[in-house]
């Protein structure tokens, strides 16, 4: 007989890991993801600082270049060479009587100085800084396309345009709404059948709020409009003034307060601007308590419709 074949089973044995091995793995992965939440907080901590370093030079910036905007056209009476009214003060800065704005027309530029009161119409003004009231005429005139509809609750001044009647009566300053028999003037033609344009006399005060926000307030006759918010982040507003002395159409001097009649020579002013973040920043900020940041923007801007007239 032959012998049978014997099967041999064979075992495959798998060899697992060691705990000395287990614990040496988990030691590296877990260095590995220390240095990555590391290296993730510290570009998370370094775009944050990026952020609010733009924040403030975006906020400043802008600022600057809307101030430079609203403001150049201080001064504009449309075709009106000789503008008279020198009366005003702190007292009539918020004044909703026509008389007053009557006597103030040829001052188109007030200073409120960061030492002085709060004007009745700025009661949200940030103590300690400077605020400006301007006045000038709209671009526009009544009627016109994209021009805002005449009110009783603001003035219109109508400059006439026919050189006979300008030399007796050159403008009439009037409130919007007061009747056909009022704004009478000629255009160029010299014919009461063609009236000249008459436009909104803008009276505003711009200011920083106790919000840190760069605003403007306008007055009316009856009532003041909600102030308008031109930018956020804005601490602080400083002004100095460019003063004409021998009336050439250059500055001569800046002052941060002039006084009496050198208000009616400002035609420019220099404005200082400091912005600030909106949170704090996790890297020290020398010279502060709350760690924000800040900056200075400095600018000058120049009144157009003064300067041209006083170089003509």
């Amino acid at each position: 007989m032959q012998a049978q074949p014997t099967t041999t089973h064979r075992r495959h044995h798998q060899r697992g890991l060691t705990l000395v091995e287990l614990m040496v793995a988990m030691a590296v992965s877990l260095l590995l993801l220390a240095a990555l939440t590391a290296v993730f907080i510290n570009s998370n901590s370094a775009r944050r600082e990026i952020d609010l370093s733009a924040e403030v030079m975006e906020n400043g910036r802008y600022a600057s270049d809307v101030l430079g905007r609203e403001l150049a056209l201080t001064g504009f009476y449309g075709t009106l060479v000789a503008v008279p009214g020198n009366t005003l003060d702190l007292s009539k800065l918020c004044s909703s009587a026509l008389a007053d704005w009557t006597d103030s027309l040829g001052m188109p530029v007030f200073g409120v100085l960061d030492t002085d009161a709060k004007p009745s119409c700025l009661a949200s003004r940030k103590s300690g800084t400077d605020a400006i009231f301007v006045q000038r005429v709209s671009t526009c005139a009544v009627g016109e396309t994209g021009c805002a509809a005449e009110s009783n609750n603001f003035a219109y001044l109508q400059v006439s345009e026919c050189g006979t009647e300008y030399g007796t009566t050159p403008f009439v300053l009037a409130t919007g709404g007061s009747g056909s028999g009022t704004f009478t003037l000629q255009n160029k033609t010299c014919s009461a059948a063609g009236t000249a344009p008459r436009r909104k006399l803008i009276r505003r005060v711009y200011y920083v709020s106790a919000d840190n926000q760069l605003s403007y307030q306008e007055i009316g006759l009856s009532t003041n409009p909600a102030p308008v918010v031109l930018v956020d982040g804005i601490e602080d507003l400083q002004i100095s003034y460019g003063i004409d002395g021998n009336a050439d159409g250059s500055i001569d001097e800046f002052k941060p307060a002039p006084t009496g009649a050198e208000w009616t020579n400002v035609i420019g002013l220099r404005v200082g601007v400091q912005a600030l973040s909106s949170s704090p920043s996790r890297q020290t900020q020398p010279g502060t308590t709350d760690n924000l940041k800040r900056r200075v923007y400095n600018t000058f801007i120049p009144f157009e419709a003064p300067t041209l007239k006083r170089q003509s």
